[in-house]
């Protein structure tokens, strides 16, 4: 348990003890003090402080849905109230705040809402090769889409004039997306400490936020302490005598404690140690990130049972959501004093789930500093697995209605042999791929040659790939049951299978056809 943590601790025992005696016999804790010390556990093993809104909302979430009497609620209160004036946790005592106004509001509502958590059909378990890419695609893609959504359609969690994306608005993204996915219970453990994850794929200030909402629909308010390894090479300067291997290296890292403070030993070979040291100007410089988003800085060779290069904590960067683009400003290990000729800088570093371009350079006393620009988010195969995992994504309730509505469109306007029904679709960025759909169906049906329906379904192609993303493949129900049945005969589907995966989701195999009676005749022997 951390310092504060211990002070806090301390404090209400002596407080306990002056009022009922020091050797008084301490009754078991009671469901209230457990569940708060599990918050304060939580919010001093913080690796990010500012994200600590969330886990106080999702935490009051949980504990609201556990089932509190009116009595434990005065007792949360209480213990609230003496906590108030906990020293250096400015986000600690903003949080018992917001948490004693919500119990002094609540007290006086009428009713309780429905449990957001009790409509889950669940899935079934992701397959252990899943859950790392399963875990990439949903922080560094759908959850970005997801906030882009809800920034642009509803109003602020926070404060309106707020620059950025809010804590609140990420933790509820990820609420909803969640919800949506339908996960079992050991699929949502699964994402809680997914092992060998690195900084490199992830960003951990995500990944916090994202175990406060798995946490709150687990129902538990304890959680497991986060891992600082893996340790992910970065980069060296253009004069660093490191071997191509050395990366290799860090997969052996180790933490290590010294009077100077943590320290991240990386154990050298013999081989890498000579090159190092018979060149004139002894290189080490590099940067290192461990898994809890810690940038380390090479400082000195250490000899002794093993050699091992020496890393010191330098800071833990944040990502900037306030201008067009992310932005990201980290340490670089060349400490010069002045620059001079070509300075080599890496083209693309990737690191917090996306990959990053460098926008410009700075000096700041002893150290240099890149400004890195968002480029894209980086891909799901960086994660080895032995096999290509299905990443289904759950579509939202609104991309299920837009297709709905294209469905009873096709269908009244194929019925009807006219156009109007499409036209007139609410959604508008639907028409030109309702039009396609359209004239695929009336080939199907009125001659069903394969080049004329291949044509057909290359012009889908091209059209839903101007859509957004968020619609995903065109459910294969769209189109009307009979211009299915034409399309799965097995002499058509066999040459267009590769054209309708492109297009369709949720393909049925292709029944097979039957015989024609002169064979049937022929098997029976007449």
């Amino acid at each position: 348990m951390s310092t504060p943590c211990r002070i806090l601790f301390a404090q209400l025992k002596s407080e306990e003890e002056r009022v009922l005696g020091p050797f008084h016999r301490h009754p078991k804790p009671s469901r209230v003090e457990v569940d708060f010390r599990r918050l304060l556990e939580r919010i001093e093993s913080r690796l990010y402080p500012e994200t600590i809104p969330v886990l106080a909302s999702y935490w009051l979430k949980t504990v609201y849905w556990s089932g509190y009497s009116r009595d434990e609620w005065r007792a949360l209160d209480r213990l609230l109230k003496r906590s108030g004036d906990f020293p250096e946790t400015e986000y600690c005592r903003q949080a018992f705040a917001d948490i004693r106004a919500w119990i002094k509001t609540a007290n006086r509502r009428s009713g309780k809402p429905a449990d957001p958590r009790t409509a889950l059909i669940r899935r079934p378990v992701l397959g252990a090769e899943s859950v790392a890419p399963y875990l990439i695609r949903l922080l560094n893609t759908w959850l970005p889409q997801e906030v882009a959504r809800m920034l642009v359609s509803e109003p602020p969690l926070e404060d309106p004039d707020a620059a950025g994306v809010s804590v609140l608005t990420t933790g509820k993204a990820l609420e909803r997306l969640l919800l949506r996915e339908r996960l079992s219970t050991s699929g949502l453990e699964a994402l809680l400490d997914v092992e060998g994850l690195s900084a490199r794929a992830v960003y951990p200030a995500d990944l916090e936020i994202l175990r406060d909402v798995i946490l709150f629909l687990l129902g538990q308010t304890a959680a497991l302490t986060p891992a600082v390894l893996p340790a992910t090479f970065l980069g060296t300067p253009r004069d660093a005598r490191l071997c191509r291997d050395y990366p290799e290296a860090i997969e052996s890292a180790y933490l290590a404690n010294s009077p100077a403070g943590e320290e991240l030993h990386v154990p050298i070979k013999p081989n890498q140690l000579m090159q190092i040291l018979t060149d004139t100007a002894v290189g080490i410089g590099s940067t290192v990130i461990t898994k809890d988003g810690r940038w380390w800085e090479a400082a000195r060779l250490q000899g002794g049972d093993k050699d091992v290069l020496v890393y010191r904590p330098h800071s833990r960067p944040r990502i900037d959501y306030t201008a067009d683009h992310a932005r990201l400003r980290v340490p670089w290990p060349e400490p010069r004093h002045s620059w001079s000729g070509f300075v080599h800088f890496p083209n693309l570093v990737e690191v917090f789930g996306r990959q990053w371009t460098v926008a410009s350079w700075e000096k700041d006393g002893a150290h240099s500093w890149l400004n890195l620009v968002f480029s894209r988010p980086v891909p799901v195969t960086m994660v080895a697995s032995e096999s290509a995992p299905e990443l289904r994504r759950c579509r939202p309730a609104s991309t299920d209605l837009a297709w709905a509505e294209l469905e009873t469109a096709v269908g009244a306007a194929l019925a009807q042999n006219r156009w109007d029904r499409i036209e007139s679709l609410q959604r508008e960025d639907l028409i030109p791929l309702a039009r396609a759909l359209f004239a695929l169906a009336q080939s199907a049906l009125s001659h069903p040659k394969l080049d004329t329906i291949e044509s057909n379904l290359r012009r889908i192609r091209f059209l839903l790939g101007s859509l957004d993303s968020r619609y995903g493949l065109i459910p294969w129900r769209i189109l009307p049951r009979e211009v299915r049945k034409v399309l799965l005969r097995s002499r058509l589907y066999s040459g267009l299978l590769e054209s309708l995966q492109q297009n369709f989701g949720g393909l049925p195999d292709a029944p097979r056809e039957p015989l024609p009676m002169r064979y049937l005749a022929r098997l029976a022997g007449r």
